[in-house]
């Protein structure tokens, strides 16, 4: 894969992990207490992305994380990820959980690349979806057997479809406010 190319949207449960990060202890007390072996390829590639540079997320300015309501709830109230990630990991503890969401809020939503999605663009979702900006499309996922698995479609017309549909929505109808998503994240820290 060509590695000039950045993310133009990306569709998940949860917040960006990197977004998420508060620190370099963040993937540590994600996988504390499970049996894994930390040269396991999933480990390896979220402490190379969580060392980044903050918000490495992608170059591309008009890029956008989306993630799901049930998700970020799921994340404080359990601890847990949903999506691909939710098998790789032990429950956060609160404080942890806190220190997360206090991050998201401290760094403006990730530098405004974080949104809410509203319920009527996409209600949940199991996946983790990006559009990259040459078109392409990466998709992680669990399969039945809960193993891991990565998908990359060179393909573009998927890419563009959905490119153009997101492109097309209206903040209104398409994402929280920025106002509404600080309210529902300091909800949320107040829950725990």
């Amino acid at each position: 894969m060509n590695t000039n190319i950045t993310t133009n949207f990306a569709l998940e449960s949860h917040p960006c992990l990197a977004l998420m990060s508060y620190g370099p202890d963040f993937v540590q007390a994600l996988f504390e207490n499970r049996d894994i072996d930390h040269s396991n390829s999933v480990y390896t590639q979220l402490v190379s992305i969580l060392k980044q540079p903050q918000f490495a997320f992608t170059e591309n300015d008009t890029s956008c994380n989306y993630f799901t309501l049930n998700g970020i709830r799921k994340f404080a109230q359990t601890g847990l990820l949903d999506g691909p990630y939710s098998y790789h990991q032990t429950p956060l503890p609160k404080e942890e959980r806190r220190k997360s969401i206090q991050h998201i809020l401290d760094t403006d939503m990730g530098g405004e690349k974080c949104k809410i999605l509203k319920h009527s663009v996409l209600p949940e979702t199991g996946i983790h979806l990006e559009v990259l900006s040459d078109y392409s499309v990466f998709l992680c996922f669990l399969s039945k057997e809960d193993t891991f698995m990565c998908v990359y479609l060179k393909e573009t017309s998927i890419g563009q479809a959905l490119d153009d549909y997101l492109s097309s929505l209206s903040e209104e109808e398409a994402v929280y406010t920025k106002k509404e998503a600080r309210q529902i994240l300091l909800g949320l820290l107040e829950q725990l």
